[in-house]
């Protein structure tokens, strides 16, 4: 799933992500899959096709350093996405959307850096930045006597991203992430219903809803750096109101909803049917 799911933030386009739902396997019965962006290995390419992963390097890859064992990409997300706070947050919300277990590995809650000076997968596996002092908090040791060095130079050093830099502004990395978590804990039932169908004229923006039959969610991601304007179909007859998870919107929808998503936006909208296509 993380391949596609790169190779769609690579190309900005949705289609990528919608082919590996379709490829992953029904669970078994109270079950599911375990949903990661990325862990503390390479994110490996070797088990799909050429053009996924051709997709991604071309993006994510460019440097020759980047690249481990011939078959996968040795970075963390946010030097992939370029830093861009709103790209990590919405390729984060894409990811805690999936139904499943979330798995973040510590520090993209953040945005943490990896270090392509260190050998092989140890570029990933940076000490916490918790905060901007020694370190970065993670430790009172010698730096020279640390196992893996703390990332002290560049834009992702401990001195300029760290724990206690955003644990009290709700507009940071962190804050957008605690706000999803939030929100995927008050729907996680939900997330694991049945597909419901919808029309999505938008080959930029990923759009998914599930429901149980009477409550749904529908959740859109934008995954390009332009504004986009989706028109969603949810069938001749449908009516609902949904509230926005992570705001104070509320959208009246009769058939349609049109939406508009600022670059790299995301939304997740909640509610109940009143009329359901026969």
């Amino acid at each position: 799933m993380p391949c596609y799911v790169f190779a769609g933030l690579a190309t900005e386009q949705a289609g990528r992500i919608s082919e590996a739902l379709d490829l992953l396997p029904e669970p078994p019965p109270d079950c599911g899959w375990a949903n990661f962006l990325r862990n503390l290995d390479e994110l490996d390419f070797s088990q799909v096709p050429s053009d996924v992963r051709a997709e991604a390097f071309a993006a994510f890859a460019k440097d020759p350093k980047a690249v481990v064992h011939d078959r996968g990409i040795r970075r963390r997300i946010a030097p992939m996405l370029d830093g861009n706070r709103q790209r990590i947050a919405m390729a984060l919300s894409l990811t805690l959307s999936l139904p499943g277990a979330s798995v973040l590995v510590y520090g993209d809650e953040i945005g943490m850096g990896d270090d392509l000076s260190q050998p092989d997968r140890v570029s990933v596996r940076s000490p916490m930045q918790w905060t901007s002092g020694k370190n970065g908090g993670f430790s009172k040791a010698a730096p020279s006597k640390l196992i893996q060095p703390a990332i002290d130079e560049g834009r992702f050093a401990y001195r300029h991203v760290n724990v206690t830099q955003q644990a009290d502004d709700p507009a940071s990395l962190l804050g957008q992430v605690k706000a999803l978590i939030r929100a995927k804990r008050g729907v996680s039932k939900l997330l694991r219903g049945r597909a419901l169908p919808v029309s999505n004229d938008n080959p930029a923006v990923h759009v998914r809803a599930v429901g149980d039959g009477v409550n749904l969610v529908l959740l859109a991601h934008n995954l390009s750096g332009q504004k986009q304007d989706i028109a969603l179909g949810f069938g001749e007859h449908f009516s609902a109101q949904l509230s926005d998870l992570l705001g104070r919107d509320t959208f009246d929808v009769h058939d349609t909803l049109a939406l508009s998503l600022p670059p790299y936006d995301y939304r997740w909208l909640q509610g109940a049917k009143r009329n359901w296509p026969a």
